[in-house]
């Protein structure tokens, strides 16, 4: 038997191995795709799909020299820091707040791009955090009866409700987001309020953001608790 185990650990090591030198044909043709459209003005579908394969090759194969190397404690790491780095953003966005209504209320003039501001801080803690809510299991539940479960049942739901509910919202969220992203990142679509803020398609990013996170995070989560269900 561990002569089977190293075998397959060998075969998963240069898998996973094979497989990060995708993200340098990710990167060129992310980058021929921006070349096409900016400077030459056409695109090519064929070519933004390739980028979509490959993303999706990364992740598929990854995930089994991800759990050979232990690699969920890095994903926890990531996003603790991630998660606790998004948290500060809650003072610029108090404060923001507090000069859009001063402004409002005793100079008597406003700030549309203050308040896009406000609006894409709102977004970004709400989307990069998530993933960190899940790590610490912060989420609110609204399950009237999970509290009353044991610790094995209450780990085999979160198992089995990450497999079957988490990762495939994800995978949804991504594959039906990424082309109204990449659509508003090649026009650089920008606010369409007079006094806006020219840069809407940042905003539209943090759409791609959520899942990607909580996708690494349900990995993170699924490799710490396979082995304690039941």
């Amino acid at each position: 038997m561990n002569e089977i185990a190293k075998k397959i650990d060998i075969f998963n090591e240069k898998i996973g191995i094979l497989t990060s030198y995708l993200a340098i044909p990710l990167i060129l043709l992310t980058f021929i795709v921006a070349f096409m459209r900016y400077i030459l003005d056409f695109g090519s579908i064929a070519i933004q799909e390739v980028i979509i394969y490959l993303h999706a090759l990364i992740f598929t194969i990854g995930a089994s020299y991800t759990l050979k190397n232990d690699m969920h404690v890095r994903i926890d790491i990531f996003n603790e820091k991630i998660g606790i780095l998004t948290s500060y953003l809650a003072i610029p966005l108090i404060l923001l707040t507090f000069i859009v209504a001063f402004m409002r209320y005793i100079l008597d003039f406003g700030s549309i791009a203050i308040q896009e501001v406000i609006i894409y801080l709102h977004a970004l803690i709400f989307t990069i955090g998530a993933s960190y809510t899940l790590k610490n299991d912060m989420h609110v539940r609204i399950d009237i009866f999970y509290n009353n479960l044991t610790p094995q049942k209450k780990k085999n739901i979160n198992f089995y409700g990450t497999i079957f509910f988490l990762i495939p919202t994800c995978v949804l969220i991504f594959v039906t987001s990424f082309n109204y992203v990449l659509s508003s990142i090649m026009l650089l679509e920008s606010s369409k309020e007079a006094g806006g803020l020219p840069v809407l398609y940042i905003l539209k990013i943090y759409i791609l953001l959520l899942p990607i996170t909580l996708f690494l995070q349900a990995i993170s989560e699924l490799i710490k608790n396979s082995n304690k269900v039941v």
